[in-house]
This record gives structure tokens, sequence and C-alpha cells, in this order.
């Protein structure tokens, strides 16, 4: 959504608080801001104090439990910032093969503006709802690092060798890993950026991704927590040993008939199905899942094309 700063202008009323776009590349397109995006037109131009939106693709599924955890810490009271960060950390985000959902971007009005505010209560977006102070840490996850780390050589490595120190019996190959970040910036100042690194270390079982795992946190070049997401440490230790039960061959699930049956269930026009399924296991429930990706393109009307993507997930 590049080039439409007249929506951002008259869309909200300038003492509108906060403004969420959880939509496909409402903050810059293919993961980099764009000063020309509705997000920074919706805080720069349109005089919205904090703007939030995507800088890329993101499903409907993902952004709605992005949306669920970070309107969760707003309603107990956490900062703005501090819900994007809590909200940013679900590993879940990068197991379905989506990590744009981190690729977030918060604009302040200006430099005045704090990006941390607490919305009182949660009950509106009026000026006399915000407070002053800052956000308490409302995180019920554990951070597992007990000093900051300066990093003085690739922080992948680094996060594996504490999590190796943490626990004897980590092993890297059980895991996936990989990084992304968020972003605040003043329209007013655009020298005045804040950026929160992550890294995920994801447990994979076979062919089965999962929500459980490690989730470190980098800012100012210094590794600042390493947050233990495991969930059931004795499940997962028994699905480790059992990998055997988590390898998909072509003969356990017939994945051109599950994607016709996503396809059928849509309610979107125009759809396709992305070649590339993943599969997902889900600790809590002890159940087993394929997970299709779903896209839909259609004309915006001004010579291009708005794309909505889903994720459709069956039990196996």
């Amino acid at each position: 959504m590049i080039g439409i700063p007249d929506i951002a202008k008259n869309m909200w009323s300038n003492n509108t608080v906060l403004v969420t776009y959880i939509a496909c590349e409402t903050a810059g397109e293919d993961g980099n801001f764009s000063y020309d995006s509705l997000t920074y037109n919706t805080a720069g131009e349109g005089g919205v104090k904090l703007a939030i939106g995507f800088a890329d693709e993101i499903s409907y599924g993902l952004g709605e439990r992005w949306s669920e955890r970070f309107h969760s810490k707003l309603k107990e009271g956490a900062g703005v910032w501090d819900s994007m960060d809590y909200a940013n950390s679900d590993l879940y985000f990068v197991l379905v093969g989506n990590d744009s959902i981190r690729k977030c971007y918060l604009v302040r009005h200006d430099e005045s503006v704090n990006d941390n505010m607490i919305i009182n209560r949660y009950i509106n977006s009026e000026l006399n709802s915000i407070a002053d102070t800052y956000s308490k840490d409302l995180r019920s996850d554990d951070n597992i690092l007990k000093n900051k780390i300066e990093i003085n050589k690739n922080e992948e490595d680094i996060v594996i060798d504490y999590l190796k120190q943490y626990d004897s019996e980590f092993d890297i190959n059980n895991y996936a890993i990989g990084k992304n970040s968020m972003y605040s910036i003043c329209a007013s100042n655009k020298e005045d950026i804040k950026q929160i690194d992550y890294i995920y270390v994801a447990l994979k079982v076979g062919d089965f991704y999962t929500d459980a795992g490690y989730l470190a946190k980098i800012k100012d070049n210094k590794i600042v927590a390493i947050y233990d997401n495991n969930i059931d440490v004795e499940k997962q230790k028994n699905a480790i040993a059992n990998k055997e039960k988590f390898s998909i061959n072509r003969n356990s699930v017939n994945t051109k008939s599950v994607k016709e049956r996503a396809l059928a269930s849509s309610k979107l026009e125009n759809v396709t199905a992305d070649e590339d399924v993943k599969y997902y296991y889900d600790i809590k429930s002890d159940k087993k899942y394929v997970i299709v990706p779903i896209r839909s393109e259609i004309d915006d009307g001004m010579g291009g094309k708005d794309v909505f993507i889903d994720t459709v997930q069956y039990e196996i």
C-alpha cells in the first residue's frame, strides 16, 4: 500500500492515538520500510500519534495471532512498544514458513510522542486515556540470560553456545534457527530510529515445526534477553527420541488432495495454493497438522494488485 497519503490524512482525526494496520505491505514493500506508505503517512501526515504496519506479506491467520498477543498485553497495561515486542516473540510465526510478521514498524508523529505509552484500561484512544509512564515488564516467559552479552562474533553462534551451557542436552540439529527485526521511527526526525533484532531457535522434530524453543532479543549490539519458550520438556524429549514418527513421505499425506480442499474452502477470489506446504506439531494438544498457504490477487482499481494471504491447516 504505497503512494496513498490522502487516505492516511483523511481517515483518522488528529486526536487519534494508535492505529494498527495488520495487513500486507502497509509500511513498505518486500520487507523494506517506505516513507510513502500508509503507516508512515498516517502518523507523519495524518497527525495520529502512533501507527503500526508491516513491510511484507502476512497471512490472515498469522496476523490474527499477532493481533491477539499484541492486544492482550495492551489490555494488561503494557506499553505499545512492549506489546509489539511480546507479539513479535511468538515462534509460531516463523514455523509456518513466513517470518514477515516480524517485519513490523511503529511510526511516531513527532519526538514528543512516547512509543511505549500506555493506553489505560484499553477503553478508547482519546488523549486523556494515555499515561506518561513507561510500561511494566509484563512478559510471562522466562528470561534465562543472566547478563547481557556483547556481540563480538556471529550472534547466532553466541546464542547457540549459551544454550549449550544452559541445557547440556541441547542439540542445534533439532532446531530451526533464523532472525528478524522490528523498528520504531519518528516521522519528524527520520534519524530517530529504534530497533530490536530477534533470533529464534525453534524446535523441529523430523518434518514438523513446533512453537517451542528459545527467543533471543538484541538491542544496541548486545544480546539483552533469551526467553525460554519450551512448552512441555518431557513431551518434547519423547518426540525427539521418536523422530521416525514425525517423518512425512509421499504415501502418508496426499498434498494434492489437501491443497484442493484448501482452495475449495477459501472465501477469497482467484486463489492459488503455494507449492510448499508445512507441517506443524501442536505440543499442547499432541496433534499434527499440514499447513497450506493460500494466495489471492485482485485488481486494486489503480493499475496494481491487492494481495490476500491465508494459511489453512488440516489435522493429519
